[in-house]
């Protein structure tokens, strides 16, 4: 195994580290602080738009993979999966949203996995790997002039190093890669509207590989997961509390980060884990806690088969009521039903799962009672 980096040491500027005080934040206003050029993420972003899409879904019984897959077409946002988490492992998630962001962020908890977002690509996967990977892609100069954004892809059962040639764009040979990738066979993949340099540091982040320069893929280096450090601006258009929600959610996660605060963005020097703390505040400042209208949102649902009492108390969770099942219909919630639909609202789901299970559904203020039919 290679040997782990180091932590690189910090450069530049009066260096003031933030321990937890949310008061230091207007005191850092007025101190002069050096930054290198740091990627910028912004709410007002196309990616940050898509991800907080509002969606609710039910994805229990679904592969690990097929559950995100599914939620990433649908919102059409760029994904990539850490090859080392298990993607057939069945989902146990019970209703998942309320948005793109939120929704992915529990199926992936499910596999002890993280999220974060990298130009505009979703990362999935063990807190080290994502880590790892955001560094990779966020050490890239994509600001020189020569970006080739493409969209780009491969069929299933694809080779590594086959994906690495469609993502850069070269011929066999080109990519200087010692060792050789190992001769998997992946899935199919589609990325739209990538840069080609993004697009192959991800494929050699699968195998903790990364380009050895921050200008070229064509030369290639081992690098083990590491707590790299990164500079990164957040701009918000939230409240004035918002830049302030975001320091305290990066201090807790690294007491040494590195923040100026301005009125409507952040930047910051810190761990990975920090930046992911950021981001996670992010959209949750966006996150629409009223829930779905029963009567008016409508869902997709591919085939799911599963007992009608889960199938009743998932739908009810995400209509936000609790679901109260008679004594008298226990016996028939029992039973097994498909559920499928397009373009349902979740009262015709809910009266779907009754009608197959051969009971009633009485909805009231909190509560969606079901009971025997008379």
């Amino acid at each position: 195994m290679p040997k782990a980096l180091p932590r690189p040491t910090r450069r530049g500027g009066r260096i003031f580290p933030c321990r937890g005080a949310a008061g230091l934040v207007a005191a850092l206003l007025m101190v002069p602080m050096t930054f290198a050029r740091a990627d910028r993420f912004s709410d007002r972003d196309p990616f940050f738009k898509q991800l907080s899409i509002p969606m609710t879904s039910i994805v229990d019984g679904k592969p690990f993979r097929e559950a995100l897959t599914g939620i990433a077409d649908e919102a059409r946002i760029n994904l990539w999966i850490d090859r080392h988490v298990d993607p057939t492992s069945p989902v146990v998630a019970g209703p998942v949203g309320p948005t793109v962001y939120a929704a992915i962020t529990k199926i992936a908890a499910q596999r002890d996995c993280v999220v974060m977002p990298v130009k505009n690509v979703l990362l999935v996967g063990r807190p080290e790997w994502v880590d790892q990977a955001a560094s990779s892609v966020l050490g890239l100069q994509l600001d020189d002039g020569r970006a080739a954004v493409a969209d780009i892809g491969w069929e299933d059962l694809t080779a590594p190093g086959e994906a690495l040639q469609q993502a850069a764009a070269l011929g066999a040979g080109e990519v200087d890669v010692t060792p050789e990738l190992p001769h998997d066979l992946w899935p199919a993949n589609k990325w739209k509207k990538i840069d080609r340099r993004v697009a192959a540091t991800l494929v050699l982040a699968q195998f903790d590989l990364r380009p050895k320069t921050t200008t070229s893929i064509t030369e290639i280096e081992t690098v083990a997961a590491s707590n790299a450090i990164l500079t990164r601006t957040y701009a918000i258009n939230q409240p004035a509390d918002a830049i302030r929600k975001l320091s305290d959610a990066m201090t807790a996660a690294d007491r040494n980060v590195q923040i100026r605060a301005e009125k409507d963005s952040l930047t910051a020097r810190g761990d990975v884990v920090a930046h992911r703390a950021a981001i996670k505040a992010m959209f949750e400042l966006t996150e629409n806690n009223a829930g779905p209208d029963p009567e008016k949102d409508t869902f997709t649902l591919k085939r799911m088969t599963t007992s009608a009492e889960n199938a009743l108390r998932q739908l009810a969770g995400t209509a936000r009521k609790t679901c109260v099942i008679e004594p008298d219909a226990a016996q028939a919630c029992r039973q097994n039903v498909s559920i499928e639909g397009q373009d349902l609202t979740l009262r015709e789901l809910i009266d779907m799962v009754a009608k197959q299970a051969d009971v009633t559904a009485t909805w009231q203020d909190d509560t969606i009672v079901i009971s025997a039919k008379k």
